[in-house]
C-alpha cells in the first residue's frame, strides 16, 4: 500500500556529514586549547548541536564558558562547509523525486538546526520537500516523537499511514514512537538499493 507519507532522516540517512562534523568537532577542541582524547566525538549521531556539544565539552573537560557561543560557532562552520560541498548519498535525491513522481507528499526531519538545513536546501535539493521539520522547529528533538507528529500534523496525514527512513537509534526510536512506519536503512545491506518498494507499507 503506497504510504499517505515518507519523512526522511537528514544526516547519515540523505547526507553524509560525518567528516565535516568531524573536521569542527577538533577544531573545537583547538579553540580550547583542549586535547582530542580517544572516543571523545563518539556517538554524536542522531543528536542536536548543543547535545553533542555538551556532551564534547565534557569529554574534553571544558567547564565554563560560553556555551551557546560554542554553538553558534559550530553550526556556522559547518554550515560553510556544507554550502561549499554538499555531500548527498548516491541516489539519496533520486529515491526523493522518486517518492514525489509517485504523488505521495514528503517532510525532511531532522534534529539538525535551520542554518544547517538551509545550507543543503540549495540547488537540486531545494525543491524536494513538501515541509521541513529542525530542530529549531520543536521543544524536544529526536528521540522524542515531537519532530515527526509535528511533520505529519503540518502535512495533515496519520503517523501510522505514513513511512520514516531513518538511520540512527534516536531517529528510529523518534519515529516509532510517533507511530510512523520505520525502514532503518542501517540495517539494509546496500543502501543504494532502497526504493519506493520499500516505503510501501
Amino acid at each position: 500500500m503506497r504510504p499517505q507519507a515518507v519523512f526522511f532522516d537528514l544526516d547519515g540517512t540523505l547526507h553524509d556529514s560525518d567528516p565535516v562534523w568531524q573536521d569542527a568537532m577538533f577544531a573545537l577542541a583547538e579553540r580550547h586549547e583542549a586535547v582530542a582524547v580517544t572516543g571523545a566525538f563518539d556517538g554524536l549521531q542522531g543528536l542536536s548541536t548543543p547535545e553533542a556539544v555538551a556532551l564534547v565539552r565534557g569529554r574534553l573537560g571544558v567547564a565554563g564558558g560560553d556555551v551557546p557561543g560554542d554553538v553558534r560557532w559550530l553550526e556556522e562552520r559547518v554550515s560553510r562547509a556544507l554550502a561549499e560541498q554538499p555531500a548527498w548519498h548516491p541516489g539519496a535525491l533520486d529515491l526523493v523525486r522518486e517518492v514525489r513522481a509517485a504523488g505521495v507528499p514528503t517532510a525532511l526531519v531532522t534534529s539538525s538546526s535551520r542554518i544547517l538545513v538551509d545550507s543543503l536546501l540549495t540547488g537540486p535539493a531545494a525543491a524536494l520537500f513538501d515541509i521541513v521539520v529542525n530542530g529549531d522547529d520543536v521543544a524536544r528533538v529526536k528521540p522524542h516523537p515531537e519532530p515527526y507528529r509535528l511533520a505529519a500534523a503540518r502535512l495533515g496525514v496519520d503517523p501510522a499511514g505514513c513511512v520514516a527512513v531513518e538511520d540512527s537509534p534516536a531517529g528510529t526510536a523518534s519515529a516509532a514512537a510517533a507511530g510512523c512506519h520505520v525502514v532503518d536503512i542501517s540495517r539494509l545491506p546496500d543502501r543504494v538499493a532502497l526504493n519506493l518498494d520499500l516505503l510501501r507499507l
